[in-house]
Formats: C-alpha cells, structure tokens, sequence
C-alpha cells in the first residue's frame, strides 16, 4: 500500500490517470488498473487512464480503446462501495473485452465534489481477490480524491496542465530556470514564461518554490537523480 501511495500523482498533469493507474499497479505483473473521472451526476467520462502490465495479451491501448466505448455507452459506471467482481461477471468491462486471462476486479469510486468523481477499477489475474485488496484500492481512491479536491472548486472541472505545462514543470522540479527550459524544448523565453504562468494559476502555487515543493512534495513530477 506504502508504496501505491508513494507514486501517486497529485497535480492534474495531462497524463495524471495514466500515472495514477500505473501507481495503481504497484509494480505487480498481476495487477492491471483503470482509472476513470466521471460526472457523477450523468456519469459523462471527463478523464481516462490504464496501465495493462500485468497482461502481455492486452495493451494499454487496447484496454484504454475498450473502456472509453464501454464507458461512454454507459456500461462501466462508478459505484460507491467496494465490490469484487469474479470473472464471470465481467464480459462487458474492459479487462474482458482487451483480452486478459481469468481473474477478478475490484471496483471503488469516491466523489471529489458534485461534478467530479474518482472510479478505480483494479484487475487481479488468477486468484480470487482478497478483501484486503480491496481495502488497499479504496484507500487509494480516497488519496485520488483528496488530491484533486485540492486543486478543483465545486463549480469547476480539474484545470489539467497541458503536455508541455506538465514538461515545463519537469525541468523547473529539475532546477533549470525559464531560458534553460526555452533553450531544452526549442521555444522561446516568452513561451515558457506563458506556460509557467499558467502552471502557477492552475496549482495555486505562488512561488518557484511553492510550485517545486507541491511538485515533489505530490510526486507528480519525479525530479532527476
């Protein structure tokens, strides 16, 4: 669980599910992870992530490709309560129709406000899955939903860093200053004061070092060794 904890990702980066699902996995060939924001309210799929290492026969792609049709036809839904689900009764989610072998799914949503919540859906090859595991996904998805409640209001939906916001704030985490960074990913100075600027309103954060503490601090840029 420590270590689920340690990798997930708490500024809405671009890629923020993806991260979150690949956490999610906690480095286990036998996990696969799905991470979904929704509307609660009509259930509209805002965000999507998966991470399918725990099945060679089904990529990443593959599964994303699944889940967004599923979940946009309404047949992946949230739910407010832990529940296994054996293999059996999987033959319209995601993990089935990408092709992975037999096993279980957890499933575990939690709201971050009225028009935003949390939906992790958690694949174990093999085994049935144990209720500990269970407990461990929730706790996840409470640590998701605290994490975005920060950086969201009850009136708005998560203000996402773009691809090159979440780049900008890479090399700021690795103390490269704003011409650097201009020079590293050939744009001009004006560009990458754009963008940090922009990285500032949508975090909150007033300061360089406000905004590299969040960032280190939430893991969601991991800084160079």
């Amino acid at each position: 669980m420590v270590t689920r904890i340690a990798g997930m990702p708490l500024i809405p980066t671009h890629d923020w599910t993806s991260q979150a699902a690949v956490a999610m996995c906690g480095g286990s060939a036998d996990h696969a992870a799905l991470v979904r924001l929704v509307d609660p309210k009509t259930w509209r799929l805002l965000h999507i992530g998966a991470s399918a290492g725990a099945d060679s026969s089904g990529s990443t792609g593959l599964l994303l490709m699944h889940a967004e049709r599923l979940s946009r036809s309404g047949a992946v839904r949230a739910v407010g309560e832990n529940i296994l689900v054996p293999w059996s009764e999987t033959t319209c989610h995601p993990f089935h129709a990408a092709g992975f072998d037999a096993g279980g799914i957890v499933h575990v949503s939690d709201a971050v406000h009225d028009r935003l919540g949390v939906s992790l859906h958690i694949y174990h090859r093999g085994s049935a899955v144990e209720s500990i595991e269970a407990e461990i996904v929730r706790a996840s998805c409470v640590i998701l939903a605290a994490s975005l409640r920060q950086f969201t209001s009850a009136i708005a939906e998560p203000d996402w860093l773009t691809a090159r916001e979440t780049a900008v704030l890479e090399h700021v985490v690795n103390g490269h200053t704003a011409n650097e960074i201009a020079v590293l990913l050939e744009r001009s100075p004006h560009t990458v004061h754009d963008h940090l600027k922009s990285i500032h309103r949508k975090t909150g954060a007033t300061t360089r070092g406000e905004l590299i503490a969040a960032a280190i601090g939430r893991r969601a840029i991991k800084p160079a060794a």
